[in-house]
């Protein structure tokens, strides 16, 4: 019966007949998806040497005009690297993207889950918003090399269905261009 309803509501927005005010995607039970997919634009670290302390990584999203819901939270989970990174509680939000930062938008929540780190937005983002939310490492990895991230994006609501970006990659290397 779930999957017949989001047939149903894909066919219609898919058709058009579905104003486009109530063409956000929610299931018969209540579940509220993204109607266009958010991508993941970037991912940065301030610093890359290995083992510098208290280093800012930058994720930058982009929600689609037509996303039909704002975002509410994104999360970051390590999935690749040699020794697994550590967060601190320390986090930021805002339009725009680290070096042309745009309105801030304060967080409600930074919730850490071992590997990952999940910031969720006290007031949801916009469509049309390009929006970097950024993590700080306790330190880069002693091991230099390259490390990767999957980076999910959910919209607002009590049951939101996540989306999965894609994977954002940071290397590490020492001035000389050594990984070690």
């Amino acid at each position: 019966m779930l999957r017949a309803g989001w047939l149903l509501v894909l066919s219609l927005s898919a058709l058009g007949t579905v104003p486009a005010a109530v063409r956000a995607l929610q299931a018969p039970d209540g579940t509220v998806a993204f109607e266009a997919a958010p991508r993941l634009r970037q991912a940065r670290a301030l610093h890359d040497e290995p083992g510098a302390p208290l280093v800012d990584y930058y994720f930058t999203l982009r929600l689609p005009e037509n996303a039909g819901e704002p975002l509410q939270r994104v999360r970051i989970r390590q999935r690749e690297g040699l020794e697994p990174l550590r967060f601190r509680d320390e986090a930021v939000a805002f339009a725009g993207v680290p070096n042309n930062r745009g309105r801030a938008f304060p967080l409600q929540a930074v919730e850490r889950e071992g590997s990952a780190v999940s910031l969720v937005l006290d007031e949801p983002a916009p469509p049309g918003t390009t929006l970097t939310v950024g993590i700080r490492s306790r330190q880069n990895p002693t091991s230099g090399g390259i490390y990767l991230f999957g980076v999910t994006a959910y919209p607002a609501g009590e049951r939101a269905q996540g989306l999965y970006l894609g994977i954002g990659r940071l290397q590490f290397d020492r001035p000389d261009g050594s990984l070690f």
